[in-house]
C-alpha cells in the first residue's frame, strides 16, 4: 500500500518529471535556433518553471508520505499496546482460575486470538509459565508481556534522522529505540522498511535528478 502511494509521486507520461524535462530541453533547442525571439525565451522560462514546480511538488509529496508513515506507526503501536494489555489481563484471569483448579478454556481461546492479532503487527514468540500464563516476546527476544506485566512500545525520533520515526520500548522508566531488524515480520516491520529504505531511496534519487539536471543546464549556459 505504501509503495502504491509512492508510485503516484513520480507518474509516467505527460504528468511526469521526465516529460517536463524533455519539454524544457526541446525549448532550449528552439532557443538556440532563434536566440533573439522573445516568445521563444518566454517558452524556455515557462518550461523551466514547470520542471522546478514538479520537483518541488514531488518533494512535498514525499514529505506527506513520511507524515503518513508516522501516523500509521502511531496507530499500529496503539493497536499493539492495546493487545498486549489485554493479553496480560487474560493471563491474570487464567492464573487466578487455574489456582482454583477450574478450567479456563474460553479465556485460553480468547488469548490465542489476541496473540494471533498481535502477530499481524510484529513477529512474536510465546513461552508458557507454570501458572498457565504466557510470556510474549518479540522476535529479538524483547519482552512484551510477562504474566500480567506489560512492556509498552512507543514512537521515538530516529537517532540518525529526526524526520523519521523509530520504535522504542519503555523499560523501568527508560525509553530506548529498537533497531528495525529487531521488529521482524508484520505490518510494523513493513512500514519501517518502507520508511527507512524505499522512501529514503526515492528522496535521494529525486535530489540526485534535480542536481544533475540543474548542473548540466548551468554548464551548457
Amino acid at each position: 500500500a505504501q509503495l502504491e502511494r509512492l508510485e503516484t509521486v513520480l507518474p509516467p507520461g505527460e504528468q511526469g518529471l521526465g516529460y517536463a524535462a524533455g519539454q524544457l530541453l526541446n525549448a532550449m533547442v528552439d532557443l538556440a535556433s532563434r536566440p533573439q525571439d522573445p516568445s521563444t525565451r518566454e517558452v524556455v522560462l515557462a518550461r523551466a518553471q514547470d520542471v522546478a514546480a514538479r520537483f518541488a511538488s514531488a518533494g512535498e509529496q514525499l514529505d506527506g508520505l513520511q507524515a503518513g508513515v508516522a501516523q500509521d506507526l502511531q496507530n499500529s503501536l496503539a493497536g499493539v499496546n492495546g493487545l498486549t494489555q489485554r493479553i496480560a489481563e487474560v493471563n491474570d484471569q487464567i492464573a487466578r482460575i487455574g489456582a482454583m483448579g477450574q478450567p479456563a478454556n474460553d479465556l485460553l481461546d480468547q488469548r490465542d486470538q489476541l496473540i494471533s492479532e498481535l502477530s499481524g503487527y510484529l513477529q512474536v514468540t510465546t513461552i508458557a509459565a507454570g501458572d498457565g500464563s504466557l510470556g510474549v516476546f518479540m522476535a529479538s527476544g524483547q519482552r512484551l508481556v510477562l504474566g500480567k506485566e506489560v512492556t509498552p512500545l512507543v514512537l521515538v525520533p530516529d537517532a540518525y534522522d529526526v524526520s523519521r520515526q523509530a520504535i522504542g520500548i519503555v523499560d523501568n522508566g527508560v525509553t530506548r529505540a529498537l533497531p528495525q531488524q529487531l521488529i521482524g515480520a508484520g505490518s510494523l516491520g513493513g512500514v519501517l522498511r518502507f520508511q527507512n529504505e524505499d522512501l529514503v531511496a526515492a528522496r535521494n534519487r529525486l535530489g540526485q535528478m534535480a542536481t544533475a539536471l540543474a548542473t548540466r543546464l548551468n554548464e551548457q549556459q
